[in-house]
């Protein structure tokens, strides 16, 4: 058979017909006719989009599905450049977010990046920008919706809430975000596997609070986060979501690790190198660009031919293609038979389920005990507990807090170069490597393994967040809980600090030369999470005592304390209450962010 020859639009308008017919789809009949009528005119009808509430496109709010509180502008194949974006304050103390967007982040975007916007509110939003070189003003309203975060058993609120205590003004405009880890919904239906990330998942619960205590910006729970237990690949706890030089956002979670930026575009998506599990606490990211990353070690085979997964106790340096660099083997280069700060460890704040009805009874450390994340001697067993890694550039080390050893720095040579803790237990390998205590003047102190005579120094015991400072110091969370290698005779007698030191590595001696939280006693005690930052920008120490609380049987969910501290004076700038959503949702960590670096 043969066709009869026909124009292309008869042949256009034939075809969208026979389409329509098949489809039962009258409605688009009009297609049909727009072709007929465009044969007849041969000019175009020029398209015109729907128009946005600028010269530019329209708005796309959670633009790549990960932060509801986030939004891009499209240029709408415009030429803009010198843009600046503001966010503005919403009522009388409403903070304004105001930042620089590089012309390289509008073309990766093919937009403006729009963060900090509030949660169920028509945001006020300025964005000034030059268009073909003349410049432009405009305002835009972007609407958002609710905050949505899985509500477990015993929730009594639907997301975490800050209350503001103390503010001064002098961090005015100053945002941090709270990484905690929440209650997973299907609780009573995990699989409890044998280590690794199948064991530690929960719900990412993952804000920013601005100085106001409102919400500006949220980590939607299950954009990296998979709750079927089947799916270990997305599974685990995710810890230490951090903000790089760069201005994007670092964070892990069991066996993958991500780089995200502020309104959620995913730059890395990597799973650990094989051989390796169960990441969490800690993920760095050098200058070279590489990770250091806390991770455990599958399939170990022991001395003594038992083959285990490890307990967080292993330290990995991968490269941007996610290639393993480095490795430092813990249990090789520490001793995990060292038991004397785990002999002395609260048995009702162990990390793996808090118990306040063992408060104050110390905890076993058996070599009999079952492998697993139990506090207990030997590999497979919670002996090191690392929960901090940081890098020192000087001479190629990393330091680390081991929260059942101390907290210790090693060699790419994987040598240990120095110990701070309590010289208790080491072997001979490593007595020498103990730091000394000395007073201003370099002048030794008087000190056994317990703590120092007439003085206020004292080593950190289970601490957390050891890192070093602009002003060459190491500063640590000290949680305080087996001060003295003892339970006191009272619970509440315990207390946390924020501690600074300095280290002479040269004469292998150390001085205490700041402290906070001593004076604030059980109410301030933080026995399980917290960490510490010194802000150079205004000299003052960021302190969050992320775990107070969890023992107040009055409260239904945690309350934890977040302060920022002038160096100097010590007078609180900022002090706020962060209330978690139930009695299962821990906070970690709180780190500042900077719009201002991020685009």
């Amino acid at each position: 058979h043969s066709f009869p020859t026909r124009r292309s639009s008869d042949l256009l308008k034939t075809l969208t017909i026979v389409a329509c017919m098949v489809t039962a789809s009258f409605a688009c009949l009009s297609t049909a006719q727009a072709a007929d009528d465009a044969n007849k005119n041969p000019t175009f009808t020029k398209y015109a989009p729907w128009k946005g509430q600028g010269q530019l496109g329209s708005v796309y709010v959670n633009p790549y599905g990960n932060t509801p509180l986030t939004a891009i502008i499209d240029r709408g194949s415009k030429n803009i450049t010198g843009v600046v974006v503001t966010v503005h304050g919403k009522g009388a103390k409403g903070v304004t977010i105001s930042y620089p967007v590089s012309d390289k982040a509008v073309m990766n975007h093919d937009g403006i990046p729009v963060f900090g916007l509030y949660a169920d509110t028509l945001n006020q939003v300025t964005v000034s920008y030059k268009l073909d070189g003349k410049p432009v003003t405009e305002n835009y309203r972007i609407q958002t919706s609710g905050i949505d975060f899985p509500v477990a058993d015993m929730s009594i609120r639907p997301h975490p809430e800050a209350e503001v205590v103390v503010n001064t003004g002098k961090m005015n405009g100053s945002l941090y975000l709270i990484n905690s880890l929440g209650q997973m919904p299907n609780a009573n239906e995990i699989i409890w596997a044998r280590g690794g990330a199948a064991q530690y998942n929960s719900v990412p619960v993952n804000v920013i609070f601005d100085t106001n205590g409102d919400i500006r910006w949220v980590l939607k729970p299950d954009a990296f986060t998979n709750y079927d237990f089947r799916n270990l690949d997305r599974r685990g706890n995710m810890m230490a979501v951090t903000q790089v030089k760069d201005g994007d956002l670092i964070f892990a979670q069991g066996l993958r690790h991500f780089k995200m930026d502020l309104v959620g575009l995913v730059k890395r998506d990597q799973r650990l190198p094989r051989g390796y599990i169960d990441y969490s606490h800690d993920q760095i990211q050098m200058p070279n660009g590489d990770l250091l990353l806390r991770v455990g070690k599958r399939n170990y085979k022991r001395p003594d031919g038992v083959v285990v997964n490890t307990i967080r106790d292993q330290i990995i340096e991968v490269n941007a293609d996610g290639d393993l660099v480095d490795e430092w083997n813990l249990p090789e280069i520490l001793d995990p038979l060292r038991d004397n700060l785990l002999r002395a460890l609260d048995q009702g704040a162990v990390c793996i389920e808090i118990d306040p009805k063992k408060a104050g009874q110390t905890a076993e450390a058996r070599p009999d005990a079952p492998l697993m994340d139990i506090p207990g001697i030997e590999v497979g067993r919670n002996w090191a507990h690392v929960n901090s890694i940081e890098y020192d550039p000087k001479d190629d080390s990393i330091i680390l807090s081991i929260r059942h050893q101390g907290v210790i720095k090693i060699g790419r040579d994987k040598q240990v170069k120095w110990i701070l803790g309590t010289p208790a237990g080491w072997s001979a390998k490593f007595k020498d490597k103990v730091l000394k205590p000395v007073d201003s003047h370099g002048k030794a102190l008087t000190c056994d393994n317990a703590g120092c005579e007439n003085t206020d120094f004292d080593w950190p015991w289970m601490q957390h967040a050891a890192s070093l400072t602009s002003r060459g110091t190491l500063i640590v969370f000290d949680n305080g809980d087996a001060r003295h290698l003892e339970q006191p005779a009272l619970p509440t007698m315990k207390y946390s600090r924020g501690v600074e030191y300095r280290i002479n590595e040269k004469d292998m001696t150390v001085q205490q030369v700041w402290e906070y939280g001593k004076d604030r006693g059980f109410a301030w005690y933080a026995p399980v999470t917290g960490n510490i930052r010194y802000d150079g920008s205004k000299d003052v120490m960021q302190i969050f005592a992320s775990s107070t609380g969890i023992f107040d049987k009055s409260k239904k969910a945690i309350e934890s304390t977040f302060d920022v501290i002038d160096y100097k004076t010590k007078k609180i700038e900022l002090e706020m209450k962060i209330k978690m959503m139930g009695k299962k949702n821990m906070p970690y960590r709180a780190e500042k962010i900077d719009p201002k670096i991020a685009f």
